[in-house]
């Protein structure tokens, strides 16, 4: 009944602390048990996977929005939440910025490479 933070691994889901869930990888999707509980709960999700990982965490996002989750992403683009301190860690949990699909396209747009038709 309360929000969830869905990070990478053990270290990161340490050091987000209370509600924080590993997902041991980058990516979950309708096909995973943990998918569907928050699918089904309508449980608000904060996501906080590594910076390398933003493409994935956009397209979690918007999974997670088409089935009326509420989703924050977490902005961090330095390092990983098991390389932060507790503290750093929940600055930017705090301020994780709510999920809109213009982010998704926003960043769609800042990756187009010259040359490129996607």
């Amino acid at each position: 009944n309360q929000p969830v933070i869905l990070v990478e691994g053990v270290f990161d889901a340490i050091k987000a602390g209370n509600n924080a869930i590993p997902m041991l990888g980058s990516w979950i999707d309708e096909g995973h048990f943990l998918f569907k509980k928050i699918v089904n709960e309508k449980t608000p999700v904060t996501l906080g996977l590594d910076p390398d990982a933003i493409e994935k965490t956009m397209k979690i996002a918007k999974n997670l929005t088409s089935f009326g989750v509420d989703v924050k992403i977490c902005e961090h683009i330095v390092s990983d939440f098991g390389d932060m301190s507790k503290e750093e860690v929940k600055y930017y949990i705090e301020n994780a910025k709510k999920y809109d699909i213009s982010d998704r396209i926003t960043y769609l747009i800042k990756n187009i490479s010259s040359g490129s038709i996607f």
